[in-house]
């Protein structure tokens, strides 16, 4: 009943500034959603906080996450609130390598 997911972020070679992304359910690559992608800097919470917005070819259906530190961010919602899971569900993504 749970769905795994795999985000992978890609930057450009030699500025590494964000260009594109690839979202897919893992196991589903036919279903991927894929579109750029940029880094925004703080949350009226917290103005070091950086964020990630993913934008699909519908800009009204960004996706936004939070970087929690290298290894792992957090689903936020359309009002850049973090997503809450429990004890059997969670809004993270951990970072895998290949």
């Amino acid at each position: 009943i749970k769905l795994k997911w795999k985000l992978t972020l890609y930057l450009d070679p030699v500025t590494h500034a964000p260009t594109t992304y690839a979202l897919s359910r893992t196991g589903h690559r036919e279903n991927q959603l894929k579109g750029t992608w940029t880094i925004l800097k703080g949350l009226k919470s917290n103005p070091e906080i950086t964020i990630y917005q993913l934008d699909p070819d519908k800009p009204d259906e960004s996706l936004y996450f939070m970087k929690g530190d290298e290894n792992v961010i957090f689903f936020l919602d359309k009002n850049l609130e973090l997503l809450i899971g429990d004890h059997n569900f969670s809004y993270t993504l951990d970072k895998m390598r290949n």
